[in-house]
């Protein structure tokens, strides 16, 4: 995991998981926000990397969960869980470079908010 840009603060919660290569709030693999809504948007950045000499050939199919806990109105602690899966697909692939101009914008915004802070 290499990052995420959004209106989050990092949970510090360092793990093997966690990229040394850093793109937007990184060094962790979770994070925390205080509100979220149907609004709410996150821009996730992963390092993709095979292990043990396997090859990742277009076509296989990429796996990613994310749990979000969160504490409803109610007042009862809930875990939500989403699976996304998707083809793996070359890097100059036309359904790589359609998101890519969004994931500049999102880098480049993250960027604006680190200068800021200085």
């Amino acid at each position: 995991m290499s990052g995420t840009t959004g209106p989050v603060t990092s949970a510090n919660n360092k793990s093997p998981l966690a990229s040394e290569v850093e793109l937007g709030l990184g060094g962790t693999t979770s994070w925390r926000l205080c509100a979220m809504s149907q609004a709410t948007s996150l821009g996730m950045f992963f390092e993709v990397a095979a292990s043990h000499g396997t090859v990742l050939e277009p076509g296989q199919i990429l796996c990613l969960q994310f749990q979000t806990q969160y504490q409803h109105p109610s007042g009862q602690h809930r875990l939500r869980v989403t699976t996304v899966a998707r083809p793996w697909a070359e890097p100059n692939a036309p359904e790589v470079l359609v998101p890519y101009v969004p994931a500049v914008c999102l880098v480049s915004q993250q960027t604006c908010w680190k200068i800021c802070l200085r």
